[in-house]
């Protein structure tokens, strides 16, 4: 069998077509509605590995996850735009679409986190480095709209918890912690690992 021949991949290929077909990714009526179709099409549970689809299939996804970046990176903007002309743009958060998905994955990294931390943090950098590393992956169907994290490419860090929501929740959350280095390390040439983008 073609691995376009399953119903997903051909579903998938077809909102594809029509997402490549769109002038401009920037948020509109068109735009929403292809995206949300696109979404609703890989949440539902789905046993496809989609690392193991075809060529064909796999150049087609990776271009998908591309657009689904720059779409998303749009929207972003756009409406960070639109809170920024507001006089109290933390009281109109909820204008964004996907604010209470960044709650939800916001508290369930959060929990995760504290499942490996003895107290509970006080301070929190949205961006930044430290001992744990925590990053977003995406598992089978939903692996169609973001990346695929295999925890064995995270070369110096123990993997302590992947997590993969089968809610509305896309992305997928793994949580590795570097491994110790002692301290003459650098000096022997066991400094940092560039992992390739």
């Amino acid at each position: 069998m073609d691995c376009q021949d399953e119903p997903l991949v051909q579903k998938v290929w077809e909102l594809y077509e029509q997402i490549s077909s769109l002038e401009s990714l920037k948020p509109s009526k068109d735009v929403n509605i292809i995206f949300t179709k696109l979404v609703l099409t890989c949440m539902p549970p789905n046993p496809i590995d989609v690392t193991k689809l075809c060529k064909k299939v796999q150049e087609m996804r990776s271009k998908l996850i591309r657009l689904c970046g720059e779409a998303e990176g749009l929207l972003q903007s756009h409406f960070s735009t639109i809170l920024g002309s507001c006089e109290s743009p933390l009281g109109h958060l909820n204008i964004f679409p996907y604010y209470s998905n960044y709650l939800k994955l916001s508290l369930l990294e959060f929990n995760i986190l504290s499942q490996h931390y003895t107290h509970v943090p006080s301070k929190i950098a949205f961006v930044g480095s430290g001992a744990l590393l925590m990053l977003r992956s995406a598992h089978r169907a939903r692996a169609f709209l973001y990346l695929v994290l295999d925890p064995s490419d995270l070369y110096g860090f123990e993997v302590l918890s992947v997590f993969h929501p089968a809610n509305e929740v896309i992305s997928s959350v793994v949580i590795a912690r570097k491994y110790a280095m002692p301290a003459n390390s650098l000096e022997e040439g066991l400094g940092p690992i560039m992992l390739p983008i």
